[in-house]
């Protein structure tokens, strides 16, 4: 007996199971058929590990036919990730069975996203799309950059402050996390005593790393006294700048009364000036004190009541800035002069095409 295509034979009507056949010893007539069925496959399906199948299983399916729906059901948590035939589906149904089919259906564990992020001037670790299973905990760490600090960190939006780290336990949903950064900004208290001013002054806000410059002027017939640059003393000079600022400062100066030319040498003037020699009147040498916006040429001469130079006291280019010169009641070959009225010129010529010009007198008494 002979099946067609996906058919099998079953048996003989009078019995026999095997599909060849001769019979023997014949003694009286056969009439038999032979019978077929058609082909099943069985189809299997299993759950992998964190869930479970509904619909049956296994299933008997005729060649060609059709199973009945089975699905995959993940256990709480965890999803469905494809069957082991590739099946991308959690639900199936096999249809035009042509052979056995056994499958396990595979699960995961539900992962979520936490998005981590850092402005300008920092970092958070670890950054970017971070994935993390349910029920884990992920911790994150911020740091600013040398010179600046932690302004505000946001978690799902809302702040939860200056913090270093932050832990999320147990976590069930997607997150967000995001830090920002601002500079380190330090104080110089900048204080005068009276008969002078200090510019800027009072308590002066500055970015970390930056230089900050104090101007120091005393009133007229004043001159600075001390400079103090936290409680310690430096040299008084008009001007004072702290450089590559990262802390806080403190800035103090007082002022005198003018009493010698020494006392007004240290600023720089905004214009050309000559002051009065001192002492004045004088025995036996003077000091003339003269001050110079910009570099210039200059020159400073001695003059007699007759018009005569009699001494040159300055030849040639200074910088800018206050300069003094001493005169000894000396003439140009060393002799000493006589008591009387003289006058001394300062002839300037600066840098910028300026020209300055100007006499005083004086009295040398012996």
């Amino acid at each position: 007996a002979v099946p067609d295509a996906n058919y099998h034979f079953v048996d003989w009507s009078d019995g026999v199971l095997t599909a060849s056949r001769t019979d023997v010893n014949v003694t009286e007539n056969i009439s038999v058929t032979a019978n077929f069925a058609i082909d099943t496959y069985t189809l299997t399906y299993t759950a992998g590990a964190n869930g479970s199948i509904t619909g049956t299983s296994p299933q008997t399916v005729n060649y060609n036919g059709s199973g009945t729906a089975v699905t995959a059901v993940p256990a709480t948590n965890y999803h469905f990730v494809n069957w082991s035939d590739g099946v991308l589906t959690a639900s199936r149904t096999d249809v035009n069975v042509t052979g056995n089919i056994s499958v396990t259906a595979n699960f995961a564990i539900n992962s979520y996203t936490i998005t981590a992020t850092a402005g300008a001037n920092g970092s958070i670790s670890p950054n970017g799309a971070i994935s993390v299973e349910h029920g884990a905990n992920q911790t994150f760490s911020i740091s600013a950059d040398e010179g600046y600090h932690i302004a505000d960190v946001l978690v799902n939006g809302a702040s939860v402050g200056a913090v270093t780290s932050r832990e999320f336990t147990n976590v069930t949903s997607n997150h967000t996390i995001s830090a920002s950064f601002v500079i380190n900004t330090y104080t110089i208290t900048a204080t005068a005593g009276n008969n002078g001013s200090i510019s800027p002054s009072g308590s002066v806000t500055v970015n970390h790393g930056t230089t900050q410059s104090f101007t120091i002027t005393p009133n007229t017939g004043w001159h600075i006294d001390s400079v103090l640059v936290n409680s310690a003393l430096i040299e008084p000079t008009a001007t004072h700048t702290f450089t590559n600022i990262t802390s806080n400062h403190t800035i103090r100066v007082t002022f005198a009364l003018i009493t010698s030319v020494k006392d007004i040498e240290i600023a720089i003037p905004e214009s050309y000036i000559l002051f009065q020699n001192y002492p004045n009147p004088f025995n036996p040498e003077t000091e003339i004190l003269f001050g110079l916006p910009e570099r210039a040429q200059v020159r400073i001469s001695i003059i007699d009541l007759l018009g005569r130079e009699i001494v040159t006291l300055q030849e040639g280019e200074l910088a800018a800035g206050h300069h003094r010169r001493r005169w000894t009641g000396n003439d140009a070959s060393n002799r000493k002069v006589g008591s009387g009225i003289y006058f001394y010129r300062i002839v300037a010529n600066g840098e910028s095409g300026k020209e300055f010009n100007r006499v005083m007198k004086m009295i040398l008494m012996k």
